[in-house]
């Protein structure tokens, strides 16, 4: 149930990025399917063409997996801009495939959101 509140919080600023002409520059250089996964519940965002699109969906190849062991302390990365350090620090997230490198610059464009 916590990644419903991930799931809905993604798509409100998914939406709002699609619209910014900044966002959309940075995404149209990161192609790239992010997992992010707690209680078996993935949720996928999918940067393609220079839109973001979040929803329910089986853990895919090649992708990005990020492991969210705390859904509270991932959601103020989403909604209020907070370094995704903090909760990698923590321990609130890990990445199990892909690179932490990756996660730096899906940060950067969420907080042009």
């Amino acid at each position: 149930m916590a990644m419903e509140a991930v799931l809905n919080a993604l798509k409100r600023v998914a939406a709002s990025l699609n619209q910014n002409p900044k966002a959309r520059y940075l995404m149209e250089g990161f192609t790239r399917d992010i997992y992010l996964v707690a209680e078996d519940e993935p949720v996928r965002v999918r940067i393609a063409d220079g839109v973001m699109d979040v929803s329910k969906a089986p853990v895919g190849e090649p992708a990005i997996v990020v492991d969210v062991n705390d859904p509270s302390r991932f959601l103020p990365v989403i909604e209020s801009g907070l370094d995704i350090s903090h909760p990698i620090a923590e321990g609130a997230i890990s990445v199990s495939r892909g690179k932490v490198s990756d996660l730096v610059l899906f940060n950067r464009i969420l907080g042009l959101s």
